[in-house]
C-alpha cells in the first residue's frame, strides 16, 4: 500500500473516531439527564435527539 493511501486511510479513521467520540459524549449526557429521545441518521452522520422541553436553558447550552 502506498504512502498516500495510508495517509488517506489514517485521516478517514481519525475523522470517524473523532465523530464517534463526539456524538457518544452527547449521547451519554442525554442519557444521564434523562432526556434522550432518539438517534437520527442524517446523510453521512448522526445526531442525538433530546426532549428539549424537559431541559433548562442551561442544559441546552451544555
Amino acid at each position: 500500500m502506498g504512502k498516500r493511501a495510508r495517509q488517506y486511510i489514517g485521516l478517514v479513521v481519525a475523522v470517524a473516531l473523532y465523530y464517534t467520540i463526539h456524538e457518544g459524549a452527547h449521547l451519554l449526557v442525554a442519557l444521564a439527564q434523562g432526556v434522550f429521545k432518539q438517534i437520527n441518521i442524517i446523510g453521512l452522520g448522526m445526531q442525538i435527539d433530546v426532549y428539549a422541553e424537559q431541559m433548562s436553558p442551561q442544559q441546552m447550552a451544555v
